[in-house]
Order: C-alpha cells, then structure tokens, then sequence
C-alpha cells in the first residue's frame, strides 16, 4: 500500500470536514437569525447543492457511465432516501440528549456527510 497516497487522502479528508465546519461558524455570531433570512439561507444552500448535484455528480456519472448507469445510480440513491424516510417514520430517535425533530436532524446531517465523504 502507497502511503504517500493515503496520507494525501487523509489530509484532503481533513480539508474538507474543515471546509465543511466553516460553513456553520456565522450561526455562532448570530444564533437567532429571524425567519426572513434564515429561509433566504436555506433556498441558497439548498441551490447551491442542487447545482453542484447535477453540474459535479450526475453529469459526470451520465457521461462515464452513460444514461443508464446514471438513472440507475439516481433510483438507487432514491430509493435509499425513502426507505430511511419510512424507517424513521414515527420513531421517536434519541441521541444522547437530542430527541424528536432534532434527532432526525441530526442523523439525516451526519448521514449525508457520511455518504457524500
């Protein structure tokens, strides 16, 4: 095994959690942001992974793998998302202290950066 080429992965690994993590520092300044621009934050954060959704992940999988390989990578991922979403359903998750809402917010946060890294 090359180590060089582990280390290299181990460190682009870190730039990018990092990366990641600043995204949330702003929240720390500004803990009660009115609902104004909270939904403005939200409607940008969610074009901007919806662009780089379809410009860095299902054009480049259409054009490598072709069209059926990426609408089979697309149902696959689909049909992953709705069966987490009945398995959650009505249970009521708990992370130590976390309950309800935020729990499933916790684990759909931590479950999308698992799978995207």
């Amino acid at each position: 095994m090359d180590i060089q080429l582990i280390l290299i992965t181990l460190f682009a690994a870190t730039l990018t959690m990092l990366a990641t993590g600043l995204g949330a520092v702003p929240f720390f300044f500004f803990p009660n942001l009115s609902s104004h621009w909270s939904e403005r934050g939200y409607a940008f954060a969610s074009g901007v992974m919806l662009s780089a959704s379809v410009f860095d992940l299902i054009f480049p999988a259409i054009q490598r793998g072709g069209y059926t390989q990426g609408v089979i990578g697309l149902v696959i991922g689909t049909i992953f998302f709705i069966i987490s979403e009945s398995w959650l359903g009505d249970r009521e998750p708990k992370i130590g202290d976390i309950r309800g809402a935020s729990a499933r917010r916790v684990i759909l946060i931590l479950g999308t950066l698992f799978i995207h890294s």
